[in-house]
């Protein structure tokens, strides 16, 4: 790693500055022999046993390893497209180039590495130690690492607990994972917290859509039932199918509870969403054929009655600290 992204670290909890001891395990100031923290290749777990149980082992249990190719810059940039959720997602970004970002509930994703082409430096986490791990050894492997854009940590987060100073990031993003946390408050406000002043938050996740909500408990019930037993979920993700997407009114209400200084809220997609999940959760290649007639009723509709305004089920949003 030519440059750390971050060079210090706090306890999750009690955000007490944390040292490294001559191996990089992390210790309390006042008591170097208790190794909070062990060193594991540039790695930390800094999620409790206590923290997040039931969802973490839910990951552990499902990621699996898979034999790939190298991954090339080329590939990653192509996983962002140019419209849609991620097209809207990476240009609600902006220029990245000497910022440090923090990338929340990663998973498995690779896109993001992206960024480290583009002159940023992150911190990749999860909630998942064996994701993160997986994904370090993706990276080590990959063009980006062999070109020199190796600016990137992977750690271990809870992110309601983080193990990084006050003002650390000039952006916190994350990619369908907000719905994950319990309490969204716990989240930013260690998200407010960890923002440089100007910095910016952005997730993208599910609107709230009275449609979509009617169809999950309908005509799409049974499909709905198949696909869980085929493919599984996690408990968060079924407490957040449940209760639906994010509204407007409950997302202002944490800009104005953490005094962050913007709101960007941006729904789109329905027809073409539904397009995408079914393909991903039932599979068939014709139905890729498709995209662009759903995205063309989606603009149309929109037009004719606000449909995607009203009902779109695809959120980028976040805040301006």
């Amino acid at each position: 790693m030519s440059l750390n992204a971050i060079d210090r670290y706090v306890h999750p909890v009690t955000k007490v500055p944390l040292i490294r001891d001559i191996n990089g395990n992390l210790c309390e100031r006042d008591n170097t022999k208790n190794i909070l923290y062990r060193n594991d290749s540039g790695t930390y777990d800094f999620v409790s046993k206590e923290q997040n149980t039931q969802e973490r082992d839910y990951y552990e249990k499902s990621y699996r390893r898979k034999t790939a190719k190298p991954l090339s810059i080329k590939d990653c940039r192509n996983l962002w497209g140019t419209g849609g959720g991620f097209g809207n997602l990476y240009m609600s970004m902006g220029d990245v180039s000497g910022k440090k970002i923090l990338l929340l509930g990663n998973g498995l994703s690779t896109k993001e590495f992206y960024f480290l082409s583009l002159g940023a430096m992150c911190v990749y986490t999860d909630l998942s130690l064996k994701a993160v791990k997986y994904m370090k050894t993706i990276f080590d492997e990959s063009e980006f690492k062999q070109s020199g854009f190796d600016n990137i940590e992977f750690h271990a987060v809870d992110s309601c607990h983080m193990p990084f100073p006050d003002e650390s990031f000039d952006i916190i993003y994350g990619c369908a994972f907000v719905h994950h946390i319990e309490n969204i408050d716990m989240l930013f406000s260690e998200v407010a917290r960890c923002l440089k002043p100007g910095g910016i938050c952005r997730f993208m996740d599910h609107a709230y859509s009275p449609l979509w909500q009617f169809l999950k408990k309908s005509v799409l019930k049974p499909l709905q039932i198949y696909s869980h037993r085929k493919h599984g979920i996690s408990p968060a993700d079924m407490a957040a199918t449940k209760r639906g997407g994010y509204k407007y009114e409950e997302l202002k209400h944490i800009k104005e509870t953490y005094e962050f200084r913007e709101m960007l809220y941006l729904r789109m997609s329905f027809f073409e969403y539904l397009l995408q999940r079914g393909t991903c959760k039932l599979g068939g290649r014709f139905l890729r054929k498709l995209k662009p007639l759903m995205r063309a009723l989606d603009v149309f509709l929109d037009k004719l009655a606000n449909l995607v305004q009203k009902h779109g089920i695809v959120l980028v949003w976040g805040f301006t600290k």
